[in-house]
């Protein structure tokens, strides 16, 4: 079975950069901070403590690449040839597993739909960038 590791490596490394933009001021992060239910403490001493949010972003980066890992062994496994095959097996993956799965984290925590949404979509935008990559350099 052919992967291409530096391709799982690199969809780890977007999905963390889209991560960093999808939940920035820029973007979602105020509103997300402000549905997450941590108290402001939290957030504010993520964003100082230089050796904490490192450790963060490692273990979130290995979890990325797994997911990227796992979506390659998929992508292989079916026979993908294009980035449409990419798209749409990270879609159907999002759908049937993750989108779910994070909405029982949504009934039984009593988020917001707007928490729910902004979580799933990103992960939704991490897998579909991870498929075209993934099929790009195959």
């Amino acid at each position: 079975m052919y992967i291409n590791f530096l391709a799982v490596f690199l969809a780890g490394g977007v999905s963390l950069f889209l991560a960093w933009a999808w939940y920035s001021n820029f973007l979602f992060g105020r509103q997300w901070r402000a549905l997450s239910g941590l108290p402001d403490e939290y957030h504010q001493q993520m964003a100082t403590d230089k050796k904490m949010m490192a450790q963060t972003m490692l273990i979130y980066f290995v979890g990325l690449v797994l997911m990227a890992g796992v979506l390659a062994r998929v992508l292989f496994y079916m026979g993908a040839y294009g980035v449409m095959d990419g798209i749409t097996t990270a879609f159907w993956m999002w759908i049937g597993f993750v989108a779910p799965c994070m909405l029982g984290m949504k009934l039984w925590e009593r988020k917001t739909w707007a928490y729910y949404f902004i979580n799933v979509g990103y992960v939704l935008l991490a897998l579909v960038v991870s498929g075209v990559i993934l099929m790009l350099w195959h």
